[in-house]
């Protein structure tokens, strides 16, 4: 995959791309357009982290040394139709820095905290104290990337040093029609705080932050100097005092009036300034004068190794860093598997011969790139088990690939009810044909049509999750999963929506592995490396929080109905709810329940695990995590039932929902669906029927009226190990427990219960 391409106004004239911004502009309040300059043209970029706040001017200076090109940008927008919480700066940097541009000179109005800085006066920082309140991402490195950028100089000190003097001469040269001794003064340092907004300060907190040391106060250089630092570009801030803000005892609180006065007089300043120092400062940047201390600034601070960084994270760094990433095509694919019957299928324009699957390969990376919330069986034995998604990526024959990539229109199977598998495809790795292989498929590899230049990564064509679009929802219950070539991938992409994990804790360290039995553990299959990390990872991608989607935060729909539509915090795997890990617990219940619930703390954190509480009942989320085997043993359930809230639910014996307990507070307890969701029993103890042969009436009455009571009660009902074979006999299992109102159809081959 291609870096994001931009968007540029298409009456350019291509010559003009030869000339490479290496200065960018930021203009705050007041500045929102630089005069007495060349506009080469306009790009309307976008990067990983969405678009920018304004379209970004590439214009130029004709000076005695040859010409200056810049980038000019305007941090609120053109109209000013920005906040500052609001302000998208990881795009507007991002964009800058793919552009060309190494150092930054961005302006901004401030207050002043100080008798000495008067309203009109210029202020170069050299210090903040950051009063944002975290609403603002104000880190590239935020997900599964560490990075420690150093920030003790908050302000390249060579570019503010260069600068100085520079608009010392620009304030000297500026006729304003001023008295002399109104003249606005230059101020080369000072301790600039950065707070929230959008109101203004109290007296209280005015006078608090000159306590502390600050000499002036805004709402913009934070997160905007911190990810100038990540990007590697010098930054500095040039700054225009519009007023007292409310310390001053005596005189009236800063008014809007007041603001916007001053604001006026100072952007015609700010304009000229621009245009005095950009010259010089192109010069410098252009021959290592200046940058040489943010020219590798995060070569050390790379803290995570690659190989643990989610391959959709290592693509955006390529776009922000590519002299330390060089991940262009991320490979978070996830499709179905190709068979016979898709030889008509269409993923491209080109026919091209294709091999059969066995000839396919996939890579471990792939696979662990997108983990789903999918329904896991967590079972309990005498060494903790949990049932949640895993991949195991053993050498195999294919890999995932992702037909967002492609046309929808293309698809054979159209309508996506019809889809047995939806439009996630194990994709073979190459087209290319053994001599020997007497069956071929054929393959058609297009990016199918879309009106933007953009392509299929136009933001109008991607919304949150979307991993499940085209894929039909089955309630099937992945039996064993973690036995299959690739486990969780290959269920989700048949649509189930049920996979079971068994976990065991080991006494030596207290952490939880993954396995059938014994003989099967070993110290690589961690729970946490196969099922949480990659949850982590999976939800994450689902849930990228960019400007496009945050556009919409805090807004009041409502339906026909006139009921209001609530905003989920998050978003799963599949689109209408939750998934369900089921895990079975093999070892003593009350120590792997710990156990469990510690390892699942980077997910409870970040609240994408459902639960319960007695006061508001059930709480949605990504990942329902419901426990068996020793899960549901009397020392668990007495632990479990009096708890007021709790994020893990239990799976309740079919036969035995009559029965009660006492709980660790002495009260009696019993199964309701608050505290067990699911209820399942083994097919074997419910009926002697094997399907070899019809079901008698009273075998099947017999299991309608189980089936009825249990669901009647508000219980979701599986009987796990059916007929596995022969085959007729388990489709005949199937076919007459969906007949009955089964909910969860418990199978060992996905492919095969998805199409029968």
């Amino acid at each position: 995959m291609p870096h994001v391409p931009f968007l540029t106004n298409p009456q350019r004239d291509d010559s003009s791309m030869s000339s490479t911004p290496i200065i960018g502009v930021i203009g705050g309040s007041g500045l929102y357009k630089l005069d007495n300059l060349k506009v080469e043209r306009t790009v309307n970029p976008v990067t990983p982290w969405g678009v920018p706040s304004s379209p970004i001017t590439i214009a130029s200076l004709e000076t005695p040394t040859g010409k200056v090109t810049l980038a000019f940008l305007a941090r609120h927008g053109l109209n000013h139709s920005i906040p500052p919480s609001k302000v998208p700066a990881r795009a507007n940097i991002a964009a800058l820095k793919h552009l060309g541009v190494k150092a930054i000179v961005a302006f901004s109005a401030v207050g002043s905290l100080k008798e000495e800085v008067r309203p009109g006066d210029i202020v170069i920082p050299d210090q903040v104290i950051d009063r944002t309140k975290g609403i603002r991402k104000s880190t590239y490195f935020d997900e599964t990337m560490v990075g420690h950028a150093m920030f003790g100089e908050p302000f390249d000190v060579e570019l503010r040093e260069f600068i100085g003097p520079l608009v010392k001469q620009a304030i000297d040269s500026f006729d304003s029609h001023v008295n002399p001794t109104d003249m606005p003064r230059l101020h080369t340092e000072g301790t600039l705080v950065v707070m929230e907004g959008p109101q203004f300060s109290t007296r209280a907190e005015s006078n608090m932050y000159r306590l502390w040391g600050g000499d002036i106060i805004n709402m913009s250089a934070i997160p905007e100097s911190k990810l100038a630092r990540e990007a590697e570009l010098s930054y500095a801030l040039v700054c225009t005092s519009t007023d007292y803000d409310a310390w001053r005892v005596g005189h009236a609180p800063v008014t809007v009036e007041e603001v916007m006065k001053t604001l006026h007089t100072n952007a015609a300043l700010s304009k000229h300034i621009a245009a005095s120092i950009l010259s010089a400062v192109h010069d410098a940047v252009k021959n290592g004068q200046v940058g040489t201390q943010a020219a590798g600034a995060m070569k050390y601070s790379l803290m995570t190794p690659h190989s643990e960084v989610s391959p959709a994270e290592l693509h955006r760094l390529t776009y922000l860093l590519p002299n330390y990433f060089d991940y262009p095509d991320p490979a978070t694919k996830l499709v179905r598997k190709i068979t016979t019957e898709d030889r008509d299928d269409y993923t491209g324009g080109e026919k091209i011969e294709q091999s059969q699957p066995s000839e396919v390969r996939r890579t471990t990376s792939e696979l662990f790139s997108r983990l789903s919330t999918t329904q896991l069986n967590m079972r309990l034995w005498s060494a903790a088990y949990v049932l949640l998604p895993i991949v195991i990526a053993s050498p195999a024959q294919y890999r995932f690939t992702d037909q967002t990539e492609t046309s929808p229109s293309t698809s054979r199977h159209g309508d996506a009810g019809s889809a047995a598998r939806g439009d996630w495809r194990l994709e073979p790795v190459s087209c290319q044909s053994p001599k020997k292989t007497p069956a071929k498929l054929t393959c058609r590899r297009t990016q199918g049509y879309t009106p933007s230049s953009l392509g299929r990564k136009a933001p109008e064509l991607n919304m949150p999750g979307g991993f499940s679009r085209n894929i039909p929802e089955r309630k099937i219950h992945s039996h064993n999963d973690y036995w299959r070539d690739v486990p969780v991938y290959e269920a989700l992409s048949h649509g189930v929506r049920s996979i079971e994990a068994d976990v065991w804790l080991n006494p030596k360290d207290q952490r939880l592995y993954v396995s059938h039995n014994v003989a099967a553990l070993t110290a690589a299959r961690t729970f946490d490396a196969l099922y949480v990390q990659q949850l982590v990872r999976l939800i994450q991608h689902a849930n990228l929080q960019d400007e496009q989607i945050e556009f919409f935060n805090e807004t009041d729909y409502y339906s026909p109905d006139n009921v209001r539509e609530v905003r989920r915090p998050w978003t799963g795997f599949w689109d209408d709810g939750n998934t369900t890990p089921i895990q079975l617990l093999k070892t003593r219940g009350v120590e792997t329940v710990q156990a469990l619930e510690r390892e699942l703390r980077p997910l409870s954190k970040r609240g994408w695990l459902a639960g319960w509480n007695e006061s508001t009942g059930y709480i949605p989320g990504p990942i329902k995590v419901v426990l068996t085997g020793n899960g549901i043993n009397n020392e668990m359930r007495a632990l479990l039932a009096p708890q007021p809230a709790r994020s893990l639910f239990m799976d309740a014996p079919l036969l035995r929902l009559d029965e009660t307990w006492t709980g660790t507070d002495n009260r009696t307890y019993g199964w309701t669906p608050e505290l067990a969701p699911m209820a399942s029993t083994s097919f074997a103890s419910v009926t002697n029927w094997t399907g070899r042969n019809e079901i008698t009436p009273d075998e099947k009455q017999a299991l309608s009226d189980l089936l009825t009571s249990a669901r009647g009660r508000g219980f979701e009902v599986r009987l796990w190990s059916p007929p596995r074979w022969p085959t007729y006999a388990r489709n005949r299992v199937w076919q007459t427990l969906w007949e009955l109102g089964i909910d969860w159809l418990d199978a060992d081959d996905l492919e095969a219960a998805a199409t029968f």
